[in-house]
C-alpha cells in the first residue's frame, strides 16, 4: 500500500492518496507538481521550460521555493491571518511575516514548525489606547526568555518572560508615572518579591519585598528629604499599628507604633538629635505635630560595637525590619546558574523559597531587639520573609575542569549521573588548543602545604582560575559577566542617585559582602580546588624581580573576586561612606587647615614630636646624623603619621578608614596600621 500511496500536506490539512498502480501514481505527482509550480508563478513553469525536466527536477524546483505568501482561512491559531516567509512541510519555518488583522498582531522574526520561536518583533495594533510592541525572544508561539515591551502609554518593560507573562527579573519604566522605575522580582505578569521603586511623583525609594503589583511585608523607604523608615507594609501604606523605625538627617528617630504616612500611633521610643530619648505614648504625624502621654526621659546611644575602629560604628537600629541582604536578587543568581547548567544538579535545584500563604494565625508575632514586631493580616510573617534563602550552594562532587582549551567563552554541562563535568574546557586562550589536565578537587581544609610540589601545583591553577575570571567578567556573552553587569545596575539603583542616604550605608554594606559570597559559590562550582569561603588558598604571587604592586598574597577565595567587584561597586559605595562621615570628616578638614597654618616647630610641638628629632629634621641640628640622635621606637610612629596625614591633607580620610575596616581583608599588622591611622585621625579631629 506504501508503494502505491502519496500524501500531500497543505498549510491547513493533510490529504493521503492511494493508487490502483504506479504508473497511475505518476501521472497524479506529475498533474500535481505542474500545478503547484503554475499556481506559484515559477518562471520555469509559467515559461514552458520545465516540461524538459523530471519529475524529481520538478520537485527540486518547488523545494527551492523557501519563501512563499498564505492567507489561513481556518486554522483557529492563524484564521484570517496572511504569512510570508520560509516554510518546512507545509508549516511556517524560518524566517518571516504573520499578519492578523481582526486581532491586531503582526508578527516578524524566526518560526519553527508553525510557531513563534527565535528572536522576533510582535506589534498589538487593534486598538490605539492598548498598543504595544514587544522585541525579544519566543518559544513555542509565546514571550519566553528576554525581552523588552514598549506600551502606548510610554512605559516600557524590559527583563524576563516566561509563556507571555513577565516572570524572573525585570525594569519598568513608568513614563505615564513621571518616569518612575520599579526594579526587581515579577511573578505571573505581577509585582512580586524584592525590588526597588523610585517614586519620582512622591521623590521617594521604596526597597522591600511586593505582592500583587504593591509594597507588602518588610521594607524601607527614603526621601528625597534624607527621612528613613522601615516597617511592614500592607497594599503599598504602613500597616496601621505595626512596628517601625523612622529617622531623619538631623538624627531625630522614632522607634515604635507606626500608621500610614508616618503617623504615629503607639508605644515608642522619640530620640532626639542630642540622644535623649523620650520613651511613652505617641500620636500625630512625624512631618508636623507630635502628642506624647505618659513619657519618661533617658539618655542611650545606639552605636553597635561591630569593630574596633571607633570610625566604623554603625546605628544598630537600623535594618532590623527589612529583607536581608542575602536573600535578594535571587533571580540573577538563578539565571546564572541555568545559563551555566547548574540546574540539572541535587545541589542546584533552585531556591525552596515560600510562597506567601493565603492565611496565617492572628497571635503570631516575632521578637526583634526589643520590640514585638506583629506582622499584618494576610502576610507573611517577618520571620518567614527574613530566612529566605538560597538552596544547597555545596560544590558539585565531581567538577572536571580544562582551562584552555576551547575557544568557545561559555560552559557546558550535560548531567551524567548525578554529578555534572565540564565537557568543554573552560576557555582561557583561544590560541591554547591543547587539553590540560584536569583541576583536582582538594578537600576543605586540606593540608597540602607541607608538599612544595601541591603547594606549586595548587598555586599554578589558582592562577589560572584567577585569569579565567578576569577574561569571564570581560566577556559580554559570558553568563558571569552578565550577572555583574545586572549586579552593578541594581546596586546602583538601590544606593545611588537622587535617593542615596547615609542610613543606606549598612545596608550596602551587607549587600556587598553579600554579593562576593554569592558569586564565589558559583565560581567555586566551576572550580573546586578553591576552598570554602575563609580558608587559606596558599596563592602566594611574591617575585623578587617584579614591581611591588603586581606582588600578591591571596589568603581567601573571595578576594579573587574583590577586584572585580569592587571596580563596579565602589563608586556608589564610596559615596553612601562619604555620606556617613560628612559631618566628622567636615570636622577633621577644619582641624587640618588650622594645623597647615602652623610652622613646623608649632606643629610638632602641638603633635607631641621627640624635640630632638624635629629639631635634626628641620634642619636646626647638623652635627649629627639623623640615625645618632636617639634610637627610633613606637612612640614616635603616631606623630610621624599625623604629621603626614596633615600634610597630605586627604579628603574624606574617615570613610576611606571605614571603608578598608570593613572590607580589607588584612592580617595582624595590617590591622595595627588601621588602628594607628584611625588614632591618627581622631588626635586632629578632636584638636
Amino acid at each position: 500500500h506504501k508503494m502505491l500511496s502519496f500524501r500531500v500536506m497543505f498549510p491547513e490539512v493533510t490529504i493521503e492518496l492511494q493508487c490502483k498502480d504506479l504508473c497511475l501514481k505518476t501521472q497524479w505527482l506529475a498533474t500535481l507538481v505542474d500545478a503547484c509550480g503554475n499556481c506559484l508563478k515559477l518562471h520555469e513553469f509559467v515559461s514552458g521550460k520545465a516540461s524538459d525536466l523530471s519529475l524529481e527536477g520538478k520537485l527540486e524546483l518547488l523545494r527551492k521555493r523557501e519563501y512563499m505568501e498564505y492567507t489561513f482561512k481556518s486554522l483557529s491559531d492563524y484564521k484570517d491571518g496572511t504569512y510570508k516567509g520560509q516554510w518546512k512541510d507545509a508549516k511556517p519555518h524560518g524566517i518571516g511575516e504573520f499578519s492578523q488583522t481582526f486581532t491586531g498582531q503582526l508578527y516578524k522574526g524566526g518560526l519553527k514548525e508553525g510557531k513563534f520561536n527565535g528572536e522576533g518583533e510582535m506589534l498589538w495594533f487593534a486598538d490605539k489606547d492598548s498598543r504595544k510592541k514587544y522585541i525579544g525572544s519566543f518559544r513555542s508561539g509565546e514571550m519566553e526568555g528576554y525581552g523588552e515591551m514598549k506600551y502606548s502609554s510610554g512605559d516600557v518593560y524590559s527583563g524576563s518572560w516566561s509563556k507571555g507573562q513577565r516572570v524572573g527579573f525585570g525594569k519598568l519604566e513608568e513614563v505615564s508615572h513621571k518616569s518612575s522605575v520599579y526594579l526587581g522580582e515579577w511573578v505571573g505578569d505581577k509585582k512580586k518579591g524584592y525590588g526597588i521603586y523610585d517614586d519620582k511623583m512622591k521623590h521617594t525609594r521604596y526597597l522591600g519585598m511586593w505582592i500583587d503589583d504593591l509594597p507588602n511585608g518588610p521594607g524601607m523607604m527614603v526621601s528625597s528629604m534624607g527621612t528613613y523608615c522601615e516597617a511592614i507594609f500592607t497594599n503599598g501604606a504602613i500597616s496601621g499599628g505595626s512596628d517601625g523605625f523612622v529617622i531623619d538627617p538631623s538624627g531625630k528617630s522614632f522607634m515604635g507604633r507606626l500608621g500610614p504616612d508616618l503617623k504615629l500611633a503607639g508605644k515608642g521610643i522619640l530620640t532626639l538629635s542630642d540622644n535623649t530619648r523620650i520613651s511613652g505614648w505617641f500620636s500625630g504625624s512625624w512631618h508636623n505635630r507630635i502628642e506624647i502621654t505618659k513619657a519618661t526621659l533617658e539618655e542611650s546611644s545606639f552605636l553597635t560595637e561591630q569593630s574596633d575602629l571607633q570610625v566604623a560604628r554603625l546605628d544598630s537600629r537600623i535594618g532590623n525590619i527589612t529583607v536581608m541582604a542575602s536573600n535578594k536578587w535571587e533571580p540573577l543568581f538563578f539565571e546564572c546558574e541555568k545559563a551555566l547548567g547548574f540546574l540539572g544538579s541535587d545541589a542546584y535545584s533552585g531556591w525552596n523559597k515560600p510562597d506567601f500563604p493565603e492565611s496565617r494565625q492572628k497571635s503570631n508575632t516575632v521578637s526583634i531587639s526589643t520590640m514585638n514586631i506583629k506582622a499584618p493580616v494576610n502576610l507573611i510573617t517577618l520571620e518567614r520573609a527574613r530566612t529566605f534563602k538560597y538552596g544547597a550552594r555545596e560544590p558539585v562532587p565531581v567538577l572536571e575542569v580544562s582551562t584552555s582549551c576551547s575557544s568557545s567563552p561559555f560552559h557546558l554541562h550535560p548531567t551524567i549521573d548525578e554529578n555534572m563535568k565540564v565537557c568543554q574546557p573552560l576557555c582561557l586562550d583561544s590560541s591554547n588548543s591543547t587539553t590540560t589536565k584536569p583541576v583536582p578537587y582538594f578537600e576543605s581544609g586540606a593540608k597540602i602545604l607541607g608538599d612544595n610540589d601541591s603547594a606549586v601545583r595548587e598555586n599554578e591553577y589558582i592562577e589560572d582560575v584567577e585569569k579565567y575570571i578576569n577574561k569571564a567578567f570581560q566577556t559580554s556573552s559570558h553568563p558571569l559577566a552578565n550577572l555583574m553587569n545586572k549586579l552593578e545596575l541594581v546596586f546602583h539603583s538601590s544606593y545611588g542617585g537622587i535617593g542615596s542616604s547615609k542610613f543606606l550605608l549598612p545596608h550596602a554594606i551587607a549587600e556587598t559582602h553579600s554579593i562576593i559570597k554569592c558569586l564565589y559559590g558559583i565560581v567555586r562550582s566551576l572550580f573546586p580546588v578553591l576552598h570554602s569561603e575563609g580558608q587559606c588558598l596558599a596563592f602566594h604571587r611574591l617575585e623578587a624581580t617584579s614591581d611591588l604592586d603586581d606582588n600578591i598574597s591571596i589568603s581567601s577565595g573571595c578576594e579573587l573576586l574583590h577586584p572585580l567587584v569592587f571596580t563596579r561597586l565602589f563608586p556608589t559605595l564610596i559615596t553612601l561612606y562619604v555620606l556617613h562621615h560628612e559631618e566628622m570628616d567636615r570636622q577633621y578638614q577644619s582641624r587640618v587647615a588650622l594645623l597647615k597654618q602652623m610652622n613646623n616647630t608649632q606643629l610638632m610641638n602641638v603633635i607631641k614630636f621627640p624635640s630632638k628629632l624635629s629639631n635634626k629634621i628641620f634642619g636646626h641640628e647638623t652635627s649629627l646624623e639623623i640615625s645618632k640622635v636617639e634610637k627610633l621606637h613606637g612612640d614616635i610612629l603616631l606623630p610621624s603619621v599625623i604629621y603626614i596625614l596633615v600634610m597630605a591633607n586627604v579628603p574624606h580620610l574617615g570613610a576611606y578608614l571605614h571603608f578598608l575596616t570593613d572590607f580589607a581583608h588584612t592580617k595582624a599588622e595590617d590591622d595595627y596600621t588601621l588602628v594607628t591611622y584611625e588614632a591618627a585621625y581622631n588626635f586632629v579631629k578632636s584638636t
